[in-house]
C-alpha cells in the first residue's frame, strides 16, 4: 500500500476514535452524575486497576504497553473531566481559584491521642486527608490549622512529602473559631 493509502486508512480509524472517545466521555459525565447524587469519589482506583488489568489481558502482542498507557490518558481525561463537572455543581466558577482550610488545632482529649498522627493503615490519618484533597481541580492551597503542640510534628512529616498543591500550616487557636480565623489568615486569591 502507498503512504497516501495507508493514511487514509488511519484517518478514516481516527474518525472512529473520536467518535467512540466522545461517546465515553459522555458516558462519563454521567457517571459524574451519579456519583454526585451518591457522594462517590472520583477516583476509584480499584475499578481502574480492573480495567488496566482487562485491556492488557485482550491486548495484541506486541502492544500491551502502549494500550495501558492509551487508557491511563483516558481515565485522567475522565476523572478531569469528572471533577470540573462536580465543582460546577458546587458553584466554584471554571478557572477560579479557592483555598481549603482544615482545622486540626484540637488537643485530642477527647481522643485520648493524637489523631492527626495516628497511624491508619501505613500512614498518619493527617497524610490520608492531604492526599484526599491533593490536586483537586481549583484548589491552590491547603492550609491546616494545626494545634501548636502538634506544629512541629505536622509540619516536618509534611515536608518529607510531595504534593501538588501548597500545604501551608498555621497554629490552631483555643477554640475552633479562633484556629480558623488563624487559617483565614494565610487565605490567598489564588
Amino acid at each position: 500500500m502507498s503512504l497516501d493509502v495507508l493514511r487514509s486508512e488511519i484517518d478514516k480509524i481516527d474518525i472512529q476514535l473520536q467518535e467512540l472517545f466522545e461517546k465515553r466521555m459522555a458516558l462519563c459525565d454521567e457517571v459524574a452524575r451519579e456519583k454526585k447524587r451518591t457522594n462517590a469519589p472520583v477516583l476509584q482506583s480499584g475499578r481502574e486497576e480492573q480495567i488496566l488489568l482487562r485491556v492488557r489481558e485482550r491486548s495484541a502482542p506486541g502492544f500491551a504497553d502502549s494500550s495501558e498507557e492509551l487508557f491511563k490518558d483516558i481515565m485522567s481525561i475522565s476523572r478531569g473531566r469528572q471533577k470540573s463537572l462536580l465543582s460546577a455543581e458546587v458553584g466554584i466558577p471554571h478557572g477560579s481559584e479557592v483555598n481549603i482550610i482544615v482545622t486540626c488545632g484540637g488537643s485530642s482529649q477527647r481522643m485520648g491521642f493524637n489523631k492527626l498522627l495516628y497511624p491508619l493503615g501505613d500512614k498518619p490519618v493527617i497524610l490520608h486527608t492531604l492526599e484526599r484533597l491533593d490536586g483537586l481541580e481549583n484548589v491552590s492551597r491547603i492550609i491546616l490549622s494545626v494545634g501548636r503542640s502538634f506544629l512541629k510534628e505536622v509540619s516536618e512529616l509534611i515536608s518529607g512529602k510531595s504534593f501538588k498543591t501548597e500545604i501551608v500550616t498555621v497554629v490552631g487557636g483555643e477554640t475552633r473559631q479562633q484556629s480558623v480565623a488563624n487559617a483565614l489568615s494565610a487565605v490567598t486569591d489564588g
